[in-house]
């Protein structure tokens, strides 16, 4: 984002060095939900290929929904952007408020 947003409009190297900042940020989301996950639920190969599917298709919609408006407004990549953000951030709070909860439930210290 601290590359993506004020330079990649104008610099095609910023849209390449903040795509590749991005994604080696972003890859460790999938890990991360599967081990805070196992945590709380059973997982089971149901629960892994539900999070499979769900991160495939997370992934297949964002570039689609952009490439389509990319013609008639270029900017729509940082948009898309900060709304993926925001979103992240949104439910990694909810998810460490759900943890929390749960495992203060089973803790009756």
């Amino acid at each position: 984002d601290i590359i993506l947003t004020p330079f990649a409009n104008n610099y095609e190297w910023a849209l390449w060095l903040g795509s590749l900042i991005m994604g080696a940020g972003i890859s460790s989301l999938f890990p991360s939900m599967f081990t805070n996950s196992a945590e709380v639920i059973n997982v089971t190969p149901l629960v892994t290929s539900s999070f499979t599917i769900a991160s495939c298709l997370g992934a297949l919609c964002v570039p689609s929904i952009s490439g389509y408006f990319l013609n008639d407004y270029p900017k729509v990549i940082l948009y898309s952007n900060v709304i993926c953000t925001i979103f992240i951030i949104g439910t990694f709070i909810v998810i460490c408020k759900l943890k929390t909860n749960y495992l203060n439930k089973d803790c009756e210290c």
